[in-house]
């Protein structure tokens, strides 16, 4: 508040609890009195003064909410592969790739292998029949199939693309345009299949043998007796690859409770290198796997020692030395298929597709929600 002198009209310097001052002026004593409207005038004052620095607070947070929101979003809507907003729901990536269903197959002719696989979507749970581009993880086709069940898969020729399903039905799709040949009806379960010849000998879990000839399409119950020892929906890890007359191999032997892995290149009865791999503390799921790129053996596997952490590791196939080794995944991460396109490791991990360098182990695409 401010208080004049009642006989000159100076400007009076009051003290807080003052009730007499004398004006500097002309020495007139004044007397102070406090009314309660000056008490809830200054009162006034004050709140007036906090609410307009709470407003600007509160607008403050509610902007700095938006601006992590919107980041959040942005970090959880954005994946290496450069798909759109269509590969996400509530933020998550909406489709989970079955363990073992994914193939390699050449589809659109860039050097790249690319690879055919089965996702189901968390949307509206149904299953798709998926093609993923080999050189950049964009989803080139997608098509529905079923609501069933963990559907198997397999492709044959590099051509064909054959899921039975749990009705006793298998249906032949292209490999372009995903787009369903035709589906026969067979007596039981799919069992166990080989491709010759362009014809697919294959059995159902009532023990009964058939036989489709793509020339035409025919399906034929019929006897065999070629062996068959394939199954769908199952890739085969490799452990040993042969290279001119260099065979190398993934090799374990059993230690204490914990297996120990290394991997060896031999050529005849000569041992050319033995590399142990993870101070003998190295454990794979499924066994040990490998694939050869054009200088380099990449292999994947947990350590103990650091947490059974998931490590992609990048081996010198001619000095046997190793060039680095990438943590990929947390502990609780699984390994499923793992493979070579022609140009990039292709690892299926937790139901999550990654691309990686074979030089250098960096991660060039992925698709799916990361396992950490």
């Amino acid at each position: 508040m401010v208080y004049k002198c009642k006989s000159c009209g100076a400007k009076l310097e009051v003290v807080k609890g003052t009730e007499m001052v004398t004006c500097e002026y002309c020495n007139s004593v004044n007397k102070i009195q406090f009314s309660m409207t000056d008490y809830f005038q200054n009162i006034s004052v004050k709140t007036k003064k906090y609410t307009k620095i709470s407003v600007i607070v509160t607008i403050a947070m509610i902007v700095l909410g938006i601006v992590s929101s919107l980041i959040f979003s942005l970090k959880n809507s954005t994946n290496l592969s450069g798909n759109d907003s269509d590969d996400y729901y509530y933020n998550t990536y909406k489709y989970n790739y079955y363990q073992d269903s994914g193939y390699l197959i050449d589809n659109n002719y860039d050097d790249f292998l690319d690879i055919v696989t089965v996702a189901l979507n968390i949307e509206d749970r149904e299953n798709y029949l998926q093609i993923i581009d080999g050189k950049t993880g964009e989803r080139i086709k997608s098509v529905k199939i079923s609501k069933e069940k963990e559907p198997k898969l397999f492709v044959v020729n590099q051509e064909y693309i054959c899921v039975p399903k749990g009705d006793f039905t298998i249906s032949i799709y292209d490999k372009k345009e995903l787009k369903k040949i035709k589906t026969f009806s067979l007596s039981d379960k799919f069992r166990y299949y080989e491709f010759k010849e362009n014809k697919l000998f294959f059995e159902t879990y009532d023990d009964n043998l058939w036989i489709i000839d793509f020339a035409g399409f025919n399906l034929k119950q019929e006897a065999f007796d070629l062996k068959l020892n394939q199954s769908p929906n199952k890739y085969t890890h490799v452990n040993t690859i042969e290279e001119g007359e260099i065979i190398y191999s993934v090799k374990k032997k059993e230690k204490s409770s914990k297996d120990v892995f290394s991997v060896v290149a031999e050529k005849g009865d000569e041992v050319l290198w033995n590399l142990p791999l993870g101070f003998e503390d190295v454990s794979w799921w499924d066994g040990p796997v490998m694939v050869l790129s054009d200088q380099n053996i990449i292999t994947y596997g947990k350590k103990f020692t650091s947490d059974n952490l998931g490590y992609l590791i990048g081996i010198d196939k001619t000095e046997g030395r190793i060039k680095y080794e990438v943590q990929k995944s947390g502990k609780s991460c699984r390994l499923y298929d793992f493979y070579y396109n022609g140009r990039y490791v292709i690892a299926n991990i937790n139901g999550s597709y990654h691309a990686f360098d074979p030089s250098t182990g960096e991660t060039k695409w992925l698709v799916g929600s990361v396992c950490e």
